[in-house]
């Protein structure tokens, strides 16, 4: 009850001092006549969980410490864990990665323009070349993926040609195709709505479909804009939804012969596309611009997740529950449909700068940067 002997209180730390990986240190102390208040710095290591015990004293000063001589009066046991950071899967300076998809959750697929192909069988935690995938050729130039299912599917080579895979992308052949779109990598994504049927966007409001495998393609001339399409997806064989730059947003409701503009009040480039259902789609973007719309994209809300980099990936597993990956490898997580954002990476993390990103499941990522592939591993539980 005597303000003076707050100043007699102290606190030592127990548990660190036999462990130098742990870094504690004493910040501040101060007092407001009533209780003594201190202040620690702790520098932790990735993937330990350590623990710290603070002890109090009274009147306990270091000779009399030392001899044995203090009594402690009370102690509390704190500990952390630390999230771990991106991990490199794999690493190689003259690969550069394009695009990456999964066919199961074991086994994926990489594309790069300098080495070719990459597969993984264990869930992307390791990763070999086999450019040997090609049947009487070997390439080193794939860019964008596309599969209707784990075993049908193509990968896009020079000058927007591409080879076509029936087994999961064991072997790829070359079969009669005709460039969607004209020019090299004009098209910036593909999308297929059966074996046969496929959609190619891409740059000044090209928009092409196919429905013989690429033999001959369709390309659509009703619009009156010029801006590059990046993304495609469909709900189903006749709704789909297509984005670009400047906030342009298309629909189909008729399986890609007529798309409507959707006019929206937002000037970033969109990227990427997730339908949850025919008229519940969200939409993601340059400077963390999410959307989404519920009413088949009358009306589109903004939601805010925090991530201030362009969202690279989206992904839900229901109508609340989803996750979205940002360019400087933020992950936020949702239980109530986008109203609310949890951080479960922050960005720079382990990345400096992602270029691709798949949500594989509920609890792994998978991205590119440049020469690499790398994953994030998560519970959402």
């Amino acid at each position: 009850n005597n303000p003076k002997d707050l100043d007699k209180y102290i606190v030592r730390v127990d548990s660190p001092l036999d462990n130098p990986r742990y870094s504690v240190r004493l910040a501040s102390k101060s007092s407001d006549g009533k209780s003594a208040y201190f202040r620690y710095l702790w520098k932790l290591e990735e993937n330990i969980k350590p623990e710290v015990i603070f002890k109090t004293y009274f009147n306990c000063s270091d000779e009399i410490f030392y001899v044995g001589g203090c009594k402690v009066l009370d102690s509390l046991k704190i500990s952390a864990l630390i999230k771990p950071k991106w991990r490199q899967q794999y690493f190689n300076d003259y690969t550069y990665f394009q695009d990456i998809v999964f066919l199961d959750s074991l086994h994926g697929i990489a594309s790069s323009d300098w080495r070719g192909l990459f597969k993984t069988a264990d869930g992307g935690d390791t990763w070999t070349q086999d450019n040997g995938s090609f049947s009487g050729t070997t390439r080193s130039d794939t860019y964008n993926l596309c599969f209707f299912d784990n075993k049908v599917g193509f990968v896009e080579v020079t000058n927007d040609y591409a080879y076509f895979t029936t087994n999961g992308g064991q072997n790829f052949e070359y079969d009669e195709w005709q460039p969607p779109i004209g020019g090299h990598q004009s098209v910036r994504d593909f999308y297929m709505t059966d074996a046969n049927t496929i959609f190619a966007v891409g740059n000044n409001a090209a928009l092409s479909r196919s429905t013989n495998r690429g033999k001959s393609w369709q390309k659509y001339v009703g619009f009156n804009f010029i801006n590059n399409l990046r993304s495609i997806q469909c709900a189903d064989k006749n709704i789909c939804y297509a984005c670009g730059d400047a906030g342009k947003i298309l629909r189909t409701d008729n399986a890609g012969e007529n798309w409507i503009d959707l006019p929206i009040n937002l000037n970033n480039d969109l990227y990427t596309i997730y339908t949850i259902s025919r008229d519940e789609v969200l939409m993601g973007g340059r400077g963390g611009a999410l959307l989404k719309t519920v009413d088949g994209g009358q009306n589109w809300q903004r939601l805010y997740t925090g991530i201030g980099s362009d969202i690279l990936a989206i992904r839900f597993f229901d109508n609340q529950h989803g996750l979205v990956v940002g360019a400087q490898g933020e992950i936020m997580s949702t239980a109530d449909g986008g109203a609310s954002w949890k951080t479960m990476v922050i960005a720079g993390y382990g990345v400096n700068y992602l270029t691709k990103a798949i949500i594989k499941d509920d609890h792994s990522v998978l991205a590119l940067s440049n020469y690499q592939i790398l994953k994030y591993d998560l519970n959402l539980k």
